[in-house]
């Protein structure tokens, strides 16, 4: 597993480029104790936004996400980034496995889930 650091001034800058209407709920590794694959960031964002893991489709592109989404309960959706084969992937847990976010948005805009 790895991380990497963003400092504050580059994080706030990012989401002020959403320009979102409200702002987002944020939970990072800060917040656990464990990393993933443990699903202690997962079910933490979950708890945050008041809504059960499962009822989550959590979206993620390394076999660690799949196995995080898993074991938190949620439905593993995974976006190909080149990095994990899509074998690895659905192995990991995937119920879906896409090339792209586009595609992914694509699926759920023709299934009416959203605009």
């Amino acid at each position: 597993a790895g991380a990497f650091l963003v400092d504050a001034g580059t994080f706030t800058a990012s989401v002020a480029a959403l320009d979102l209407s409200r702002p987002p709920t944020i939970v990072d590794a800060s917040h656990v104790r464990h990393a993933k694959p443990a699903p202690d960031l997962l079910l933490a964002g979950s708890t945050q936004l008041g809504i059960p893991p499962g009822d989550v489709w959590y979206v993620g592109d390394a076999r660690w996400d799949m196995l995080a989404a898993v074991d938190a309960g949620m439905v593993a959706v995974a976006v190909r980034t080149g990095a994990t084969e899509a074998d690895d992937l659905r192995d990991a847990g995937a119920v879906l496995v896409v090339a792209t976010l586009e595609e992914l948005h694509g699926l759920l805009r023709d299934a009416g889930l959203i605009p």
